[in-house]
């Protein structure tokens, strides 16, 4: 557990924020070059979610201040879905 400016579990908060901030901007980009995203944005979670759970495992051969951690998966997977939120919240706003 990372407890940053007196934050516990920072590290978790971290890999939510990045994810997101991840997943939207894939999506974006993807919605721009793709037009609709409506069947790709699952597709683009999920490979998200498999990259996050590979570096996750990748850790247990690290020895230097990284560790596996359940919970940093979890983190990276509510942070992709939370991206797909924040694209279809944008989505709706732009369309009124």
């Amino acid at each position: 557990m990372l407890n940053m400016f007196g934050i516990p579990h920072f590290d978790k908060i971290a890999h939510l924020g990045a994810y997101g901030v991840w997943s939207f901007l894939f999506l974006l980009a993807a919605q721009k070059t793709l037009g609709s995203i409506k069947t790709k944005k699952w597709w683009i979670v999920g490979a998200l979610a498999i990259i996050g759970i590979s570096l996750e495992y990748g850790q247990l051969f690290m020895h230097e201040g990284r560790s596996f951690e359940l919970l940093d998966m979890i983190a990276n997977g509510a942070g992709a879905i939370c991206g797909i939120l924040g694209i279809m919240i944008l989505n709706k706003l732009i369309k009124g």
